[in-house]
């Protein structure tokens, strides 16, 4: 079985350079796996692995990742949350929070989507 585990930070990196929102986040979190995979994982299981794992975030958690995606990269964490409009400890919370669910989904879904 290959399981090629993407670090929390790929995501975060991804998810801040994204231009245009949550799909557009979702979209460039598939690149990054496809990139981080080295060709271990088709296009096909990545897309499976986050499509569940963005799917497995709440409607707050999904808002938040597409306000996040709309901003400039290399801001710090308390100008991001002043220009989205929440606090930064918010902010953080609800980050760690959904970057949890999606690498805990995204592994959990890996058997699933292997073959895909």
């Amino acid at each position: 079985m290959k399981i090629v585990k993407v670090t929390g930070l790929a995501f975060a990196v991804a998810l801040a350079g994204c231009s245009s929102g949550f799909e557009q986040a979702k979209q460039e979190a598939i690149d990054s796996c496809i990139s981080s995979a080295s060709g271990r994982l088709t296009d096909g299981e990545c897309t499976c692995m986050i499509d569940k794992a963005f799917d497995s975030l709440d409607a707050e958690e999904k808002e938040l990742l597409g306000k996040i995606a709309q901003t400039e990269k290399g801001i710090d964490d308390e100008e991001l949350a002043e220009r989205i409009g929440v606090d930064r400890s918010e902010m953080q919370s609800t980050m760690r929070s959904a970057m949890g669910k999606i690498r805990d989904t995204q592994i959990a879904s890996a058997r699933q989507c292997m073959g895909q």
